[in-house]
């Protein structure tokens, strides 16, 4: 790609997301998880919603509360999207400490795509090294990745699917694609809390953890909200953080496909 294009240029060769009919739910194997950690306690690293601000001619991006109002640096690849890899920092100067690294989508075996994050230990954190993630992708749209979750550290897997459907809709006010985060081994059907909220949950009765939607009309913002359990912070920071920057990269990839999921790592989009 020409690195003289003017981010106006870029975005013009995006092409805005099209409507699929919904595929119909599949069940979905749980892996193990493999990794292990000290101590995994509740956390609020991030604010319950932000708004990631991707800035396509340059090597830095934005993660905040609200737009304008940066409160972590997100190091992206710069034009090359979908291909390098993505760094969130503890704050907004590039010399903060790492977060989370995530790397490129890669093709594997021509069906099925993959992506490693790895979660960097913290000063005061719940864990002392390196935790690492396989994010796992077939062909319907399912992104998982299995995590030690909670003060047990038992494993979980979750999965992000796109979605067309009122809950994404609804975040933004209008968008060009979006996607929610599903607890796999949650339990099923919705339920009213002693406060009286009523857990969402997916086509499948899972409950929804999170969910983003990128914004128009340029689609080069997107709004994240943690939701359920994924916004007490009952799930820990090794959620929290597997959560963000898994968001940040399938973001990032959908936003270098201009924002229609194609190739043999997607299907079609899925209604909740």
């Amino acid at each position: 790609m020409n690195t003289s294009m003017s981010e106006k240029a870029l975005l013009s060769s995006f092409v805005p997301a099209q409507e699929y009919s919904p595929p119909a739910y599949e069940e979905v194997q749980i892996k193990p998880a493999d990794a292990a950690i000290s101590a995994q306690g509740t956390s609020s690293l991030f604010p319950r919603e932000c708004v990631f601000t991707y800035r396509l001619s340059h090597s830095h991006s934005y993660l905040g509360a609200k737009k304008g109002e940066p409160l972590f640096l997100v190091k992206t690849p710069r034009l090359l999207m979908g291909t390098g890899d993505i760094l969130l920092l503890s704050g907004t100067d590039k010399l903060d400490t790492p977060l989370a690294s995530a790397g490129s989508l890669k093709l594997r075996s021509g069906t099925t795509c993959a992506s490693h994050l790895r979660l960097k230990p913290r000063l005061g954190g719940s864990f002392t090294q390196p935790i690492d993630i396989d994010v796992t992708v077939g062909t319907k749209n399912k992104y998982q990745f299995t995590i030690p979750v909670g003060p047990s550290n038992r494993a979980e897997t979750f999965e992000w699917r796109q979605s067309t459907g009122e809950l994404v809709r609804s975040l933004v006010g209008g968008f060009q694609y979006g996607m929610k985060l599903v607890r796999l081994d949650g339990p099923t059907g919705g339920s009213s809390g002693q406060d009286g909220k009523v857990t969402v949950v997916g086509g499948d009765g899972k409950p929804i953890v999170a969910v983003f939607a990128a914004m128009r009309p340029q689609a080069t913002n997107a709004k994240f909200q943690f939701m359920n359990e994924g916004a007490t912070g009952e799930l820990g920071e090794v959620f929290e953080i597997a959560a963000m920057i898994s968001f940040i990269r399938l973001f990032e990839f959908q936003l270098s496909q201009g924002g229609v999921a194609i190739g043999p790592c997607f299907g079609d989009i899925a209604r909740p």
